[in-house]
């Protein structure tokens, strides 16, 4: 008796093989191991979500899907940061790490205030390099001892700026 076989695949998970369609429906033909491709991701990870790879057998097309382990968190080197607080943030997902206030150092005088003008001194974070400025208040005015006139009047005039103190109308002695 010579069997006949299907010419479709039949598979489990280890093997396949062509079925018998004679009445020996016991008998298989060409029985092996699955040949698995390399896989293509079906569902990529993510930091916090595991992914799946399905593979495809070579011969058959059977399939078999395997997970793939979450990726962790991939924190950035670059600090990031608000007016309060610095901190580095995961490349995949919004998580952050190392949160923190910002440590302000002592400060630089970046414009002199004087008379007439504000200053303004900006501090810098030790950590993260942010940095913010807060102003410094005019400086009171420097008046000059010499005397300044016109015909009318005489007044002291501000060395650093145009304010006059003192401004009178002359006495004029006999």
């Amino acid at each position: 008796h010579k069997h006949s076989y299907s010419t479709e695949w039949a598979h489990d998970e280890t093997y396949h093989w062509h079925a018998a369609t004679c009445e020996h429906k016991d008998e298989v033909s060409n029985k092996a191991l699955h040949t698995w491709d390399s896989g293509v991701v079906t569902v990529e990870p993510t930091c916090i979500t595991n992914g799946n790879i399905t593979y495809t057998c070579t011969v058959c097309r059977a399939t078999k899907t395997e997970e793939i382990p979450a990726n962790g968190h991939n924190f950035s080197d670059e600090w990031t940061n608000d007016e309060t607080y610095h901190w580095h943030k995961c490349d995949g997902c919004d998580e952050i790490n190392e949160k923190a206030e910002h440590s302000w150092n002592s400060g630089v005088v970046t414009t002199e205030p004087t008379c007439s003008t504000v200053g303004e001194k900006t501090y810098t974070c030790t950590v993260c390099e942010a940095t913010k400025t807060e102003e410094i208040a005019t400086i009171a005015h420097t008046f000059s001892d010499r005397w300044e006139n016109d015909e009318t009047y005489h007044w002291h005039k501000c060395n650093n700026c145009d304010e006059i103190s003192g401004k009178a109308e002359h006495s004029w002695a006999n």
